[in-house]
């Protein structure tokens, strides 16, 4: 008799750094599977080990969106700043569908981040075939039409600049959805959730002097501002 054995071999981005991703204003999806991955070794976000695949991307805007797009199971995505498992910014997974979406602020442009996709259930061989697990990916920059990134950046003031214990951002047009402020080297040192349609005010008497970016999350786009703490 003939005994036949076949082995299933993991995909090639089973391991970190994993698949490089081209960044632009669209998503432009790439087919990736889940079949056959093995566990990195870094827990979950919830604890306990999971199998996952991995990915990076050359960051062109201080804000990126990943897509993860599956019809048969629950992606979770977790981005690092570090390779392979350091300076995490924590797990996605809101949809607890097949479809993911995670934008992800405060990036570093021309820096390369990380990614690793998992199912929040921890399955490994998932449908059991290639074709079942195989999902789609993407990650972008925002397309923000320029007249419009423009109009919201005039609109939006950040006074006293230099300020010494409170700073105020005002927006004459728009939302104001949310305040982060990061320092020199792209560390977060402030974060702010609010809607406000008028002025708000961040207390910044604790951070050190020097120059830092307030990004300004509006409900027609992002806005940069540089701050200067005395």
């Amino acid at each position: 008799f003939t005994l036949t054995i076949t082995c299933d071999t993991a995909t090639a981005n089973d391991n970190c750094p994993g698949t490089i991703l081209a960044t632009g204003s669209a998503c432009s999806p790439s087919t990736s599977t889940m079949y056959a991955s093995t566990a990195s070794g870094i827990p979950s976000c919830t604890g306990g080990t999971v199998v996952d695949v991995w990915f990076n991307f050359v960051a062109a805007d201080t804000i990126t969106t990943i897509t993860i797009d599956s019809s048969n199971f629950n992606p979770v995505i977790q981005v690092f700043s570090g390779i392979c498992g350091s300076g995490s910014f924590g797990c996605h997974n809101t949809s607890n569908t097949g479809y993911e979406s995670d934008t992800v602020t405060g990036l570093i442009v021309g820096n390369t981040y990380w990614f690793r996709v998992y199912d929040a259930y921890g399955s490994a061989f998932l449908g059991g075939s290639s074709s079942l697990d195989n999902f789609t990916v993407c990650a972008h920059a925002p397309l923000i039409i320029l007249d419009i990134k423009e109009d919201v950046a005039s609109s939006v003031s950040v006074y006293p600049n230099p300020a010494t214990s409170v700073l105020t951002v005002e927006s004459t047009k728009y939302q104001v959805q949310s305040i982060k402020m990061y320092n020199v080297l792209g560390e977060m040192v402030n974060d702010k959730w609010l809607m406000s349609n008028g002025a708000c005010t961040i207390n910044i008497s604790s951070i050190s002097k020097g120059i830092y970016f307030a990004e300004i999350q509006t409900e027609r786009g992002v806005v940069r501002k540089k701050v200067v703490k005395d």
